[in-house]
């Protein structure tokens, strides 16, 4: 699968996970079955929390690493890395590494679901301050925040590299320790909160969970937080339209091609540009098909527009509008 495989067969116990109960969750969100090509999917780490694992003196890196593939057009899963040092966690005291952090990363999406399982690892490490330790794990965020989580053509030629760092990184090293971490293929995918806890799970009762609206951490039904194990909080959402769809990197190049063309009153170029553009958001991978056409009918009425212009006009400095202002509704 991907590179926490190895680390959770060789160090991980039997630990607990669960969707909470939606009474326990914040804004009482939706909990649905995902419907395959009709609706974007989003993973978001809330919050987690880290104990007390080192004593003494010693300086260590908390340090998120997610692995999540989905199911693409190509046949072939699409994989998403990502790497965080969260400014308020890097180099912490052994002696104070006690805390609940609010992180709310996007681990994943918006990216359209297609079916077929969603396999996801992601792992909460400590690892022991060295020379090279804060710029290895730097430079492996810096990659991932470059591949991001949500254009699949964006993500793609970092796959191998951040496959590597992390496994440089995180791999056998005793300096490192895996504090937590969930490795699970979801062949139905529900939206909701889930927790995982470094506890037994006879030791946990889901429904005696709380996450709390203000900073996502946990706390029992006294209202007094869950202190004693290493947890983290995370949530899966849907949504029938993706906000970001005119960043798409590919939609946005032919886009802007198209643009140039009509710019330069090219009625030709613009025709064959409007045709590639079409070809562009009914195949895009980060895209469901009923937004490729909703955009596509939009910007065609554009063009046809001016089109039809420059055949009649001799005059020039003809422009669409920018890609951001159409809109999917």
């Amino acid at each position: 699968m991907g590179w926490l495989a190895n680390i959770f067969t060789n160090k991980t116990k039997d630990w607990f996970y669960s969707q909470l109960p939606i009474e326990n969750t914040p804004g009482n969100p939706e909990v649905k079955i995902l419907n395959p090509n009709e609706e974007y999917l989003s993973i978001i780490l809330k919050s987690m929390r880290i104990v007390n694992v080192r004593k003494g003196l010693a300086k260590f890196y908390a340090t998120v690493h997610s692995h999540i593939e989905v199911a693409h057009l190509a046949g072939k899963p699409a994989s998403f890395n990502y790497v965080t040092t969260p400014g308020n966690l890097e180099k912490l005291d052994g002696a104070r590494i006690d805390r609940v952090v609010n992180l709310n990363r996007r681990l994943l999406g918006p990216v359209p679901y297609r079916g077929a399982d969603v396999k996801m690892e992601v792992g909460l490490f400590s690892i022991k301050e060295a020379d090279l330790a804060a710029p290895f794990i730097n430079l492996l965020s810096g990659m991932s925040s470059l591949g991001g989580v949500s254009f699949i053509s964006t993500a793609l030629p970092y796959i191998k590299p951040l496959e590597d760092g992390i496994a440089l990184l995180t791999g056998s090293n005793d300096d490192t320790v895996l504090e937590i971490g969930i490795n699970i293929e979801l062949d139905k995918v529900k939206t909701g909160y889930f927790v995982v806890i470094r506890a037994n799970k006879d030791e946990i009762n889901a429904g005696d969970l709380i996450i709390d609206k203000e900073d996502f951490r946990l706390v029992g039904k006294d209202g007094n937080a869950i202190e004693d194990y290493p947890y983290m909080v995370f949530e899966i959402s849907s949504a029938k339209d993706r906000d970001d769809w005119f960043n798409i990197p590919d939609v946005s190049a032919s886009y802007n091609k198209l643009q140039e063309e009509v710019q330069k009153g090219n009625y030709n170029n613009a025709s064959d540009a409007l045709k590639a553009f079409k070809r562009i958001v009914y195949t895009s991978p980060d895209l469901l098909l009923k937004d490729g056409k909703t955009i596509y009918e939009k910007v065609e009425m554009d063009t046809t527009d001016i089109l039809k212009a420059m055949q009649t006009s001799a005059a020039s400095g003809f422009k669409l509008r920018n890609l951001s202002e159409f809109s999917l509704q």
